[in-house]
């Protein structure tokens, strides 16, 4: 995919610069990957993908540290 595709959110850039970046395809999926690695994509429906953000925002992906 081109590069100018992928977005990454403006909370990714910490000390550690851990950041996801997405693409959102016209043909009903969303990419993920690693901007550290960015030959590596995940691929997923549209729907699995705000399913997940919906957990994440409700917390269900938390862990305790």
């Amino acid at each position: 995919m081109s590069q100018s595709t992928w977005r990454r959110s403006s909370y990714s850039n910490g000390p550690n610069n851990n950041c996801l970046e997405v693409f959102s395809a016209a043909i009903s999926l969303t990419g993920v990957r690693d901007s550290k690695n960015p030959a590596t994509e995940i691929w997923i429906s549209r729907t699995a993908w705000a399913d997940f953000l919906a957990r994440a925002k409700d917390g269900a992906h938390d862990r305790a540290i």
